[in-house]
Parts: C-alpha cells; structure tokens; sequence
C-alpha cells in the first residue's frame, strides 16, 4: 500500500515579497520557497552541483542561480538550465504548493 503525501504547514504567505525567495527547514527537508509574480515554488535548497544552498543564490524570474559555481535552476520543474562547464547536474526535487488561509503548504511524500 502506497503511504500518502502530507501537506506540512512552512509559513505564512506575506512573509515573502514578490521577487524573493526563503529558506524553510521542514522535518525531512531543507526547501527554498519562491514567490514569483504571486506564484509559489518550493524546491530542495541544495543545489544538485556542489552542495551549496540555494538560498544564499540569486533569483531572477522563475529561476534561481546557485551562488557557488552559477548553476542555473527552473524553479517550475527543477530542471537544470545551465551547468558548470564539464559537469553534468541533476534536477531539483520539486515541491507542489499550496496557499491556504495566507499559510504556505507544501506536499511531503516519504522520501523527501
């Protein structure tokens, strides 16, 4: 029998502006949150390279830009937009998000 995902509650809506980011530590994960045009993403907050945290990164548009080694991320879907040269990078583990009563929610399964 599949287990099903949970909604864990990370904060409240205001708590970031349109055009930023934050960083909120979850039992069982560590998520950068995006507030882009009024649209929430939330995705692992390690970047998939080096290790680094996202959160100290830059966001611009919907994508976020690892401040190491200048990966680039689609915070949509994780996917990898630009890589160190040489390297290749995994995706982001992405969140689903939602807003509920001005609180920001995002769906846990399991393995996160």
């Amino acid at each position: 029998m599949m287990s099903r995902p949970r909604l864990e509650i990370i904060g409240k809506a205001g708590e970031i502006p349109v055009g930023k980011m934050k960083r909120y530590i979850c039992p069982f994960a560590d998520v950068l949150v995006a507030n882009v045009e009024g649209v929430y993403y939330a995705v692992s907050n390690t970047c998939s390279h080096a290790g680094e945290l996202l959160s100290n990164g830059m966001l611009i548009g919907s994508q976020v830009i690892c401040a190491a080694h200048y990966a680039v991320f689609n915070l949509a879907n994780g996917e990898v937009i630009r890589h160190p040269e040489g390297t290749t990078i995994a995706p982001l583990k992405t969140f689903k998000v939602k807003v509920e009563n001005s609180e920001i929610l995002i769906e846990l399964d399991n393995e996160s």
